[in-house]
């Protein structure tokens, strides 16, 4: 009778995409025989192989939105109602500015008989399956009571809807910068600082059509330089979608 041997068998079978890699199986098994084991081997194999097959296709079938070849980036852009910090007020079409809203104290230096500070927020947050990101970001348009202030000359209608273009003006921009980052391609080494980029270019902008704005009217002053850009404004805000 001849001797009795053992015989392990150690396997792994892998899936790609490309260069990444999309699932992996591993096992393992072992047979102990006084013949020759290759036919037991080829079968453990063959069983092994079909299996895992199985329980690609079932995988496949439950994920194969999911799956890319190439690093994929996707960005979904929410603009908040809500302010993100104590004393801040969130742009909404239904919630105009109040004369009351304009809490800091007046810079007598400026020649001007306000000031409105607004700004655009960004919120990030980014998740990553194989090799699609998804990111979520949210754009926040506010306007800062602590900032912003009023001479006592000023707290009048005329002023107030005067700022409150410089809201519109944000407000604008950053439904803007919404459909820019829609349209945009990133990748996964570089949609932060891209987005981070975009938002700083917008915020340029911003900042020149606020000066334009405030030049041509003199502050409010000059009527129908004021009646202009207050129809100007309008318009643009009909053809955004963002506050609709």
């Amino acid at each position: 009778m001849g001797a009795k041997r053992q015989f392990d068998l150690n396997m792994s079978v892998a899936y790609y995409a490309g260069k990444s890699k999309l699932l992996e199986y591993s096992g393992g098994a072992y047979a102990q025989s006084i013949t020759d084991p290759a036919s037991y081997i080829e079968k453990l194999i063959k069983d092994n192989i079909s299996s895992n097959l199985k329980e690609f296709d079932a995988w496949m079938a439950k994920n194969k939105e999911s799956i890319s070849a190439e690093p994929v980036v996707t960005v979904r852009v929410f603009m908040s109602g809500v302010a993100e910090k104590q004393g801040h007020i969130a742009y909404s079409k239904d919630r105009k500015l109040y004369i009351t809203d304009f809490e800091a104290e007046p810079d007598q230096s400026s020649i001007g008989a306000a000031a409105t500070l607004s700004g655009i927020g960004m919120k990030m947050q980014a998740s990553t399956l194989r090799n699609i990101t998804k990111v979520d970001l949210t754009l926040t348009v506010y306007f800062d009571k602590s900032r912003s202030w009023m001479k006592p000359h000023g707290k009048n209608v005329t002023t107030l809807q005067h700022e409150q273009l410089h809201f519109d003006i944000t407000a604008i921009k950053a439904c803007m910068l919404k459909q820019l980052i829609e349209q945009a391609k990133f990748t996964p080494g570089n949609y932060k600082e891209e987005l981070s980029n975009m938002l700083a270019k917008v915020q340029e902008e911003a900042g020149n059509m606020q000066n334009t704005y405030d030049r041509e009217t003199a502050h409010g002053t000059i009527i129908d330089e004021q009646e202009k850009w207050t129809e100007r404004i309008e318009a643009m805000k009909r053809e955004q979608k963002c506050y609709r």
